[in-house]
């Protein structure tokens, strides 16, 4: 698994940094779909929703816009335990 890190994206031209984004949201999606939640995956949708898709149900779109990586992770459990 390739690692995403909010630090060094700090510093990144923007779309390197939207590109680190996306791929610590795809891990998150990774991540959450070994739980007994029945989630498939995760993606960031410009910049300001991850989008939660389960295998039965409809996905779950989540506001993240400003968020830092540690607010994304508070803000998907937090609308996935709803």
């Amino acid at each position: 698994m390739v690692k995403a890190n909010e630090v060094s994206a700090a510093f990144m031209p923007k779309d390197s940094a939207l590109a680190d984004r996306k791929l610590f949201v795809q891990n998150l999606g990774e991540l959450l779909s070994q739980t007994r939640e029945g989630i498939l995956a995760a993606r960031l949708d410009n910049d300001e929703f991850v989008t939660v898709i389960f295998k039965r149900g409809d996905p779950i779109r989540v506001n993240v816009n400003m968020d830092s990586y540690f607010a994304i992770i508070k803000d998907v459990v937090k609308a996935i335990d709803s």
